[in-house]
């Protein structure tokens, strides 16, 4: 029953709702975004494909202005770039690549066309300095995206893939070790495989303050997440950064969970009532969140 009513629902989504704003702004206020997210891994190709079309879709900037600052007063406007900024601690990237090969027609430039606006989104609008690294494997990624010459590619798409690459390889040098990275699955899972080692807690990040440039735009609580995942050590100070991992400011002591532990429920109400208690509102929602689901 579910995969008929995800297969109905999708179509109307993505054929209807998707270019309405006044449903599509409900639609990303609720959540919407992460649920895609997941599916641009669904085995069932079909619900993949029109997932993915929905995400590119609610991502255009003729739907939503989403590299402008939110107006001045506008909560619904906070809102909406709070949700697309959440997807920073989903596997979005690694659900993107995993559509290199183009398992279904098209497959690899939407894949594509989405990464590279979440890159340059997270760069503008919640990056210090407008300086997001991405992970060496991510540019590795992109290297190979730009060179190849399967039949899967066209030449739009390597042209957008070299872009990117120009754009985010200048700031894989040492000059920019402190600077917000965004991972691809490699580095994503090097984190969380450092985690389980050093009995660490696998944590979202929160990288630097707000975008000096971006106008009061930032996280009500004054986060800026830009990593899928970071490592956070029981006692609250980093050990040994894993690769391609995003630097962080200082993070207090969250108490120390098991690894096995991360993403259960429990674990995320725990972490929800110990952000309550220190007033931090923003990551205190999201863990009750992710504990409900």
């Amino acid at each position: 029953p579910q995969f008929r009513c995800q297969v109905t629902y999708l179509m109307s989504l993505y054929l209807c709702h998707s270019k309405r704003w006044a449903f599509a702004k409900g639609f990303i206020l609720a959540g919407g975004l992460r649920a895609l997210v997941g599916m641009c891994a669904h085995p069932n190709l079909h619900l993949r494909g029109q997932a993915m079309e929905t995400l590119g879709a609610l991502t255009r900037e003729e739907l939503y202005p989403w590299h402008e600052p939110p107006a001045a007063g506008s909560s619904s406007d906070a809102a909406l770039h709070a949700r697309m900024l959440e997807l920073a601690r989903t596997p979005l990237v690694p659900n993107l690549v995993l559509n290199y090969d183009a398992p279904f027609p098209g497959a690899s430039s939407l894949a594509l066309r989405t990464l590279a606006f979440f890159a340059s989104y997270l760069r503008l609008r919640h990056c210090p300095n407008n300086v997001l690294r991405l992970s060496d494997d991510l540019l590795a990624t992109l290297r190979r995206w730009s060179t190849r010459d399967d039949e899967h590619a066209s030449d739009d798409e390597r042209t957008l893939a070299k872009t990117l690459l120009d754009d985010f390889g200048k700031f894989s040098t040492d000059e920019f070790t402190d600077a917000p990275t965004l991972n691809g699955p490699d580095a994503a899972n090097r984190a969380a495989e450092l985690a389980q080692r050093q009995d660490a807690d696998v944590l979202d990040a929160e990288v630097g303050g707000s975008n000096p440039g971006g106008d009061g735009d930032a996280d009500p609580d004054g986060a800026v997440v830009v990593a899928d995942r970071t490592v956070v050590a029981g006692d609250g100070s980093l050990r040994e950064p894993s690769p391609g991992s995003s630097s962080t400011s200082a993070l207090e002591s969250r108490g120390r969970l098991d690894p096995r532990d991360a993403d259960t429920g429990d674990a995320h109400r725990r972490r929800g009532n110990d952000a309550f208690a220190r007033k931090r509102w923003s990551a205190a929602i999201e863990h009750y969140t992710r504990a409900i689901d």
